[in-house]
């Protein structure tokens, strides 16, 4: 991915309308919102309307500017399928990571530890 535009069958790079911007990390997104293109193109290809998507999903967006989306990935489908395809394969490799989070029997013991050095810290006032 780049910031001028990506195409991932090594053609000449896509042009990107006024209403999207490729941020730091090469993600299509909207103007003046969080939202990525490939958020609502996704939404799309589940079989959503282009008004449920903007009434029920994403209200911050307008209609007519999902409308323009819609267009805009359709003019570009492989790219931004590629795009899609990229994401999905980012998120089952950082589900598969471990979390490091604690167990509820390791969260126990510092809970536990805690209370404990807090009656010894309390003792020590008196």
């Amino acid at each position: 991915m780049g910031f001028e535009g990506y195409n991932s069958s090594g053609s000449s790079p896509m042009n990107v309308p006024d209403f999207l911007y490729f941020d730091a990390d090469s993600e299509l997104r909207f103007n003046g919102h969080r939202l990525r293109l490939i958020d609502v193109a996704a939404r799309f290809n589940e079989g959503h309307s282009p008004e449920s998507i903007a009434l029920d999903i994403y209200p911050t967006l307008e209609l007519p500017l999902i409308y323009k989306a819609i267009a805009f990935y359709l003019e570009h489908e492989e790219e931004v399928d590629a795009m899609l395809d990229a994401n999905r394969r980012e998120v089952e490799r950082q589900a598969a990571q471990p979390t490091g989070t604690p167990t509820l029997d390791e969260l126990r013991k510092r809970m536990n530890g805690k209370t404990e050095s807090f009656t010894f810290l309390d003792s020590l006032k008196c």
